[in-house]
């Protein structure tokens, strides 16, 4: 059993070995790819790395790795080089091999940079094909001609059959055709922004929200410039 686990434990020992040694053999490859894959982490917004998808996460972390493994590769081989004699010990002070490293970092971001300037258009095109359009979209652009599209369908009422200063102030009628009320303090103490295209009925919201007013014993002033 000893035995067993010692040979599992040589082989595991050998394997790191040659991933150290194949780690201090390739810094150019693994700077290329920091300067690839590091803009991935910037892009990002700081407010919203917390809330990253998975895979960016897991892009961020092997940049790091990258980063630690590629760009600064001297420094990091010099620093193992304590704990494992195969790794070469005065890799710290070779100047070209840094220039190399920082070189190649610089390339891979350059890069990423122009790529992802020449490619911005085609992906977003590529994404609005895959994304399927709903009448709820939000945060796009809305024509303002095609507002009443997006609106629920009118109906013709007559608003003095709902005005009931027991249950509330009248706001109107929701998508089920049922009376909205809201409560008399509500309606002293908030701000009434009645929006809408030509024709949608602002006028006459505003007369039964006036009318309210005035049955509550509120002073009311209209004042409608148009000229």
């Amino acid at each position: 059993m000893g035995s067993h686990l010692m040979q599992r434990l040589n082989a595991f020992a050998d394997a790191f070995s040659f991933f150290l040694l194949w780690l201090q053999n390739s810094p150019v490859i693994l700077s290329l790819l920091a300067g690839l894959t590091l803009p991935f982490i910037f892009h990002l917004p700081r407010e919203e790395r917390k809330n990253a998808p998975f895979w960016l996460k897991s892009v961020a972390c092997v940049s790091i790795f990258f980063f630690i493994s590629g760009t600064i590769s001297p420094l990091t081989i010099q620093g193992l080089s304590y704990f494992f004699k195969s790794l070469d010990n005065n890799i710290l002070f070779r100047v070209p091999l840094w220039i190399m490293t920082i070189i190649f970092t610089a390339a891979g971001l350059i890069f990423h940079i122009a790529a992802r300037r020449l490619l911005a258009g085609e992906i977003d095109n590529l994404k609005h094909r895959m994304i399927k359009k709903s009448r709820l979209e939000r945060n796009t652009r809305t024509d303002v001609r095609k507002v009443k599209e997006l609106l629920p369908d009118s109906i013709e009422y007559n608003p003095l059959d709902y005005i009931d200063l027991k249950k509330g102030v009248f706001i109107g009628l929701n998508k089920d055709d049922q009376p909205q009320y809201i409560t008399i303090k509500e309606f002293k103490t908030q701000h009434a922004a009645i929006i809408g295209t030509t024709g949608s009925g602002k006028g006459v919201t505003a007369t039964v929200l006036l009318y309210q007013a005035i049955l509550l014993g509120e002073a009311v002033f209209v004042e409608d410039p148009k000229d």
